[in-house]
Protein backbone atom coordinates (compact mmCIF):
# COMPACT_ATOMS: atom_id res chain seq x y z
CA UNK A 1 0.00 0.00 0.00
CA UNK A 2 1.36 3.40 -0.99
CA UNK A 3 1.76 6.19 1.55
CA UNK A 4 1.62 9.66 0.03
CA UNK A 5 1.80 13.23 1.23
CA UNK A 6 -0.12 15.52 -1.12
CA UNK A 7 -0.26 19.32 -0.96
CA UNK A 8 -3.17 20.63 -3.05
CA UNK A 9 -2.66 24.38 -3.30
CA UNK A 10 -4.68 26.99 -5.15
CA UNK A 11 -1.71 27.45 -7.52
CA UNK A 12 -0.02 24.04 -7.69
CA UNK A 13 -0.32 20.43 -6.56
CA UNK A 14 2.79 18.85 -5.01
CA UNK A 15 3.38 15.29 -3.81
CA UNK A 16 5.96 13.61 -1.60
CA UNK A 17 7.23 11.68 -4.63
CA UNK A 18 8.31 14.89 -6.38
CA UNK A 19 5.30 15.36 -8.65
CA UNK A 20 4.20 18.96 -9.24
CA UNK A 21 1.62 20.41 -11.63
CA UNK A 22 -0.61 23.46 -11.77
CA UNK A 23 -3.92 23.28 -9.90
CA UNK A 24 -5.96 23.52 -13.08
CA UNK A 25 -8.50 21.24 -14.65
CA UNK A 26 -10.39 21.52 -17.93
CA UNK A 27 -12.76 19.21 -19.78
CA UNK A 28 -11.64 20.66 -23.12
CA UNK A 29 -8.09 19.67 -24.04
CA UNK A 30 -5.95 22.20 -25.85
CA UNK A 31 -4.76 21.40 -29.37
CA UNK A 32 -1.72 19.14 -29.25
CA UNK A 33 -1.97 18.80 -25.47
CA UNK A 34 0.11 16.25 -23.61
CA UNK A 35 -1.54 17.02 -20.29
CA UNK A 36 -2.32 14.04 -18.04
CA UNK A 37 -5.87 12.87 -18.77
CA UNK A 38 -8.22 11.44 -16.16
CA UNK A 39 -11.74 10.10 -16.71
CA UNK A 40 -14.12 9.94 -13.75
CA UNK A 41 -17.88 9.25 -13.83
CA UNK A 42 -17.90 9.49 -17.62
CA UNK A 43 -16.23 12.91 -17.68
CA UNK A 44 -12.69 13.46 -18.96
CA UNK A 45 -10.41 15.99 -17.26
CA UNK A 46 -7.11 17.39 -18.52
CA UNK A 47 -4.87 18.19 -15.57
CA UNK A 48 -2.72 21.31 -15.38
CA UNK A 49 -4.69 23.19 -18.05
CA UNK A 50 -7.64 25.58 -17.96
CA UNK A 51 -8.38 28.15 -15.26
CA UNK A 52 -7.64 28.08 -11.56
CA UNK A 53 -10.61 27.48 -9.29
CA UNK A 54 -10.05 29.70 -6.27
CA UNK A 55 -11.70 28.76 -3.00
CA UNK A 56 -10.42 29.44 0.51
CA UNK A 57 -11.75 26.00 1.45
CA UNK A 58 -9.77 24.08 -1.14
CA UNK A 59 -11.43 20.77 -0.30
CA UNK A 60 -14.77 22.22 -1.50
CA UNK A 61 -13.53 23.02 -5.00
CA UNK A 62 -15.09 21.10 -7.89
CA UNK A 63 -11.64 20.26 -9.18
CA UNK A 64 -10.38 18.94 -5.82
CA UNK A 65 -11.14 15.27 -6.47
CA UNK A 66 -9.74 15.22 -10.05
CA UNK A 67 -6.58 16.98 -8.84
CA UNK A 68 -6.20 14.56 -5.92
CA UNK A 69 -6.74 11.47 -8.08
CA UNK A 70 -4.38 12.83 -10.72
CA UNK A 71 -1.73 13.37 -8.06
CA UNK A 72 -2.18 9.83 -6.77
CA UNK A 73 -1.99 8.27 -10.24
CA UNK A 74 1.17 10.19 -11.13
CA UNK A 75 2.81 9.32 -7.81
CA UNK A 76 2.20 5.58 -7.52
CA UNK A 77 1.06 2.58 -9.53
CA UNK A 78 -0.57 1.09 -6.45
CA UNK A 79 -4.33 1.52 -6.25
CA UNK A 80 -4.68 1.32 -2.46
CA UNK A 81 -3.27 4.40 -0.72
CA UNK A 82 -2.90 6.01 2.66
CA UNK A 83 -2.98 9.80 2.31
CA UNK A 84 -1.62 12.68 4.34
CA UNK A 85 -3.11 16.05 3.38
CA UNK A 86 -3.08 19.60 4.71
CA UNK A 87 -5.35 22.46 5.67
CA UNK A 88 -4.53 26.12 6.36
CA UNK A 89 -3.71 26.66 10.02
CA UNK A 90 -6.89 28.61 10.70
CA UNK A 91 -9.10 25.90 9.13
CA UNK A 92 -7.30 22.92 10.62
CA UNK A 93 -9.29 22.32 13.80
CA UNK A 94 -12.67 23.09 12.25
CA UNK A 95 -12.42 21.13 9.01
CA UNK A 96 -9.93 18.34 9.67
CA UNK A 97 -12.66 15.75 10.19
CA UNK A 98 -14.63 17.07 7.20
CA UNK A 99 -11.72 16.25 4.90
CA UNK A 100 -11.26 12.82 6.45
CA UNK A 101 -14.96 11.99 6.07
CA UNK A 102 -14.92 13.20 2.45
CA UNK A 103 -12.14 10.85 1.38
CA UNK A 104 -11.41 8.03 3.81
CA UNK A 105 -12.60 4.55 2.81
CA UNK A 106 -13.70 5.82 -0.62
CA UNK A 107 -13.12 4.06 -3.93
CA UNK A 108 -12.91 5.77 -7.34
CA UNK A 109 -13.19 3.90 -10.63
CA UNK A 110 -11.19 5.95 -13.11
CA UNK A 111 -9.15 5.82 -16.26
CA UNK A 112 -5.80 7.59 -16.12
CA UNK A 113 -4.41 8.03 -19.60
CA UNK A 114 -5.44 4.71 -21.13
CA UNK A 115 -5.14 2.68 -17.92
CA UNK A 116 -8.20 1.69 -15.91
CA UNK A 117 -7.68 1.98 -12.16
CA UNK A 118 -9.74 1.49 -9.01
CA UNK A 119 -8.18 3.90 -6.55
CA UNK A 120 -9.06 3.10 -2.95
CA UNK A 121 -8.24 5.64 -0.24
CA UNK A 122 -7.69 3.47 2.79
CA UNK A 123 -6.93 6.18 5.34
CA UNK A 124 -6.54 9.95 5.54
CA UNK A 125 -4.53 12.04 7.98
CA UNK A 126 -4.67 15.83 7.95
CA UNK A 127 -1.97 18.22 9.14
CA UNK A 128 -1.67 22.04 9.34
CA UNK A 129 -0.03 23.65 6.31
CA UNK A 130 3.12 25.67 6.85
CA UNK A 131 3.76 24.32 10.33
CA UNK A 132 4.25 20.79 8.97
CA UNK A 133 6.53 22.06 6.21
CA UNK A 134 8.59 24.00 8.72
CA UNK A 135 8.94 20.98 10.99
CA UNK A 136 10.14 18.93 8.00
CA UNK A 137 12.92 21.41 7.20
CA UNK A 138 13.45 22.66 10.75
CA UNK A 139 16.48 20.46 11.33
CA UNK A 140 18.25 22.12 8.40
CA UNK A 141 17.94 25.60 9.88
CA UNK A 142 18.05 24.80 13.60
CA UNK A 143 21.50 26.34 13.99
CA UNK A 144 20.08 29.67 12.81
CA UNK A 145 17.10 29.51 15.15
CA UNK A 146 18.65 28.26 18.36
CA UNK A 147 16.23 28.24 21.28
CA UNK A 148 14.00 31.00 19.95
CA UNK A 149 10.31 30.64 19.11
CA UNK A 150 9.55 30.84 15.39
CA UNK A 151 7.14 33.06 13.46
CA UNK A 152 6.13 31.07 10.36
CA UNK A 153 4.98 32.99 7.27
CA UNK A 154 3.67 30.55 4.64
CA UNK A 155 2.84 32.33 1.36
CA UNK A 156 0.68 30.02 -0.71
CA UNK A 157 -1.28 30.44 -3.92
CA UNK A 158 -4.10 32.56 -2.55
CA UNK A 159 -3.43 32.96 1.17
CA UNK A 160 -0.62 33.75 3.57
CA UNK A 161 -0.77 31.80 6.81
CA UNK A 162 1.04 33.11 9.88
CA UNK A 163 1.62 31.38 13.20
CA UNK A 164 3.93 31.51 16.20
CA UNK A 165 5.58 28.15 16.86
CA UNK A 166 6.32 27.43 20.52
CA UNK A 167 7.82 24.02 21.31
CA UNK A 168 6.45 22.61 18.02
CA UNK A 169 2.95 23.93 18.77
CA UNK A 170 1.25 26.49 16.53
CA UNK A 171 -0.24 29.48 18.36
CA UNK A 172 -1.81 32.75 17.16
CA UNK A 173 -2.87 31.39 13.74
CA UNK A 174 -3.84 34.04 11.21
CA UNK A 175 -4.66 33.89 7.50
CA UNK A 176 -4.50 36.74 4.97
CA UNK A 177 -6.00 36.76 1.46
CA UNK A 178 -2.64 37.36 -0.20
CA UNK A 179 -0.70 34.78 -2.20
CA UNK A 180 1.35 34.18 -5.32
CA UNK A 181 -1.70 34.53 -7.55
CA UNK A 182 -2.28 38.04 -6.18
CA UNK A 183 1.40 38.90 -6.65
CA UNK A 184 1.37 37.75 -10.27
CA UNK A 185 -1.84 39.72 -10.92
CA UNK A 186 -0.34 42.94 -9.55
CA UNK A 187 2.78 42.54 -11.71
CA UNK A 188 0.85 41.63 -14.86
CA UNK A 189 -1.46 44.65 -14.51
CA UNK A 190 1.53 46.93 -13.97
CA UNK A 191 3.15 45.70 -17.19
CA UNK A 192 -0.10 46.05 -19.15
CA UNK A 193 -0.56 49.66 -17.97
CA UNK A 194 3.08 50.64 -18.52
CA UNK A 195 3.24 53.57 -20.97
CA UNK A 196 6.32 52.08 -22.63
CA UNK A 197 4.20 49.33 -24.13
CA UNK A 198 1.57 51.64 -25.60
CA UNK A 199 -1.40 49.57 -24.46
CA UNK A 200 -0.40 46.76 -26.82
CA UNK A 201 0.49 44.19 -24.17
CA UNK A 202 -1.70 41.58 -22.51
CA UNK A 203 0.11 39.59 -19.83
CA UNK A 204 -1.06 36.13 -18.90
CA UNK A 205 -0.66 35.48 -15.17
CA UNK A 206 0.97 32.14 -15.97
CA UNK A 207 3.77 33.91 -17.85
CA UNK A 208 4.80 36.31 -15.11
CA UNK A 209 7.29 33.97 -13.45
CA UNK A 210 8.91 33.27 -16.84
CA UNK A 211 9.26 37.01 -17.41
CA UNK A 212 10.86 37.39 -13.98
CA UNK A 213 13.28 34.52 -14.60
CA UNK A 214 14.07 34.93 -18.31
CA UNK A 215 13.22 38.53 -19.15
CA UNK A 216 10.36 40.36 -20.86
CA UNK A 217 10.54 41.32 -24.54
CA UNK A 218 8.55 43.99 -26.40
CA UNK A 219 8.88 44.28 -30.16
CA UNK A 220 12.04 42.20 -30.13
CA UNK A 221 13.86 44.11 -27.40
CA UNK A 222 14.39 43.03 -23.80
CA UNK A 223 12.76 45.40 -21.34
CA UNK A 224 13.62 46.32 -17.76
CA UNK A 225 10.54 45.37 -15.73
CA UNK A 226 12.13 45.67 -12.29
CA UNK A 227 9.82 48.57 -11.44
CA UNK A 228 6.80 46.51 -12.48
CA UNK A 229 7.94 43.61 -10.33
CA UNK A 230 8.45 46.09 -7.50
CA UNK A 231 4.76 46.97 -7.47
CA UNK A 232 4.16 43.69 -5.62
CA UNK A 233 5.86 45.22 -2.58
CA UNK A 234 2.56 46.77 -1.59
CA UNK A 235 1.34 43.25 -0.84
CA UNK A 236 4.46 42.62 1.20
CA UNK A 237 3.67 45.73 3.26
CA UNK A 238 0.27 44.30 4.23
CA UNK A 239 1.91 41.10 5.47
CA UNK A 240 4.71 43.04 7.16
CA UNK A 241 2.28 45.31 9.00
CA UNK A 242 0.43 42.28 10.37
CA UNK A 243 3.73 40.81 11.57
CA UNK A 244 4.87 44.06 13.19
CA UNK A 245 1.58 44.58 15.00
CA UNK A 246 0.89 41.08 16.26
CA UNK A 247 4.04 38.93 16.27
CA UNK A 248 7.43 39.17 18.05
CA UNK A 249 9.51 39.52 14.87
CA UNK A 250 12.18 41.60 16.62
CA UNK A 251 13.04 39.02 19.26
CA UNK A 252 12.13 35.61 17.77
CA UNK A 253 13.14 33.81 14.59
CA UNK A 254 11.11 34.49 11.42
CA UNK A 255 10.86 31.91 8.64
CA UNK A 256 9.20 32.64 5.28
CA UNK A 257 8.22 29.69 3.11
CA UNK A 258 5.77 28.69 0.39
CA UNK A 259 5.53 29.60 -3.29
CA UNK A 260 5.67 33.33 -2.58
CA UNK A 261 8.90 33.17 -0.57
CA UNK A 262 11.08 33.72 -3.63
CA UNK A 263 8.86 36.49 -5.00
CA UNK A 264 8.83 38.54 -1.79
CA UNK A 265 12.06 37.23 -0.29
CA UNK A 266 14.16 40.34 -0.93
CA UNK A 267 11.53 42.63 0.56
CA UNK A 268 11.43 40.50 3.71
CA UNK A 269 15.24 40.43 3.98
CA UNK A 270 15.45 44.21 3.66
CA UNK A 271 12.95 44.77 6.46
CA UNK A 272 13.51 41.93 8.95
CA UNK A 273 17.19 41.39 9.85
CA UNK A 274 18.19 37.75 10.19
CA UNK A 275 15.04 36.41 8.55
CA UNK A 276 15.23 32.92 7.03
CA UNK A 277 13.71 32.73 3.55
CA UNK A 278 13.14 29.21 2.25
CA UNK A 279 13.22 30.18 -1.42
CA UNK A 280 14.75 27.16 -3.17
CA UNK A 281 11.76 26.34 -5.39
CA UNK A 282 13.14 22.94 -6.40
CA UNK A 283 13.39 21.84 -2.77
CA UNK A 284 11.16 23.94 -0.57
CA UNK A 285 8.07 23.79 -2.80
CA UNK A 286 7.68 20.20 -1.58
CA UNK A 287 8.06 21.12 2.11
CA UNK A 288 4.40 20.58 3.05
CA UNK A 289 3.94 17.39 1.01
CA UNK A 290 7.14 15.89 2.41
CA UNK A 291 6.20 17.03 5.89
CA UNK A 292 2.79 15.35 5.66
CA UNK A 293 4.41 12.11 4.51
CA UNK A 294 6.96 12.20 7.31
CA UNK A 295 4.28 12.81 9.96
CA UNK A 296 2.44 9.64 8.83
CA UNK A 297 5.29 7.56 10.31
Amino acid sequence: MAKLGIDIGNYAVKTSTGIVFESKVTTVGEYGTNAPKLTLDGKTFFLGEGEEEINAKKFEKENYIPLLLGAICQSTEEDSVDLALGLPIKQYSQFKQTVIDKLQDKEFNITFGTTKRNVYINSVKVFPEGVTGYLYFGKDIQDKIGSRDVVIVDIGGKTTDIALIKENRATKPHSMDIGTINIYDVISKSIEKDERFQGEVTVDRDKVQDYINKGFYFKGEKQDISSNIGTSKKLFKQIYNELKLNYPISTEAVVVMGGGAKLLGNAFKQNIPGIIVMEDIGTHVFANANGYRKMMK
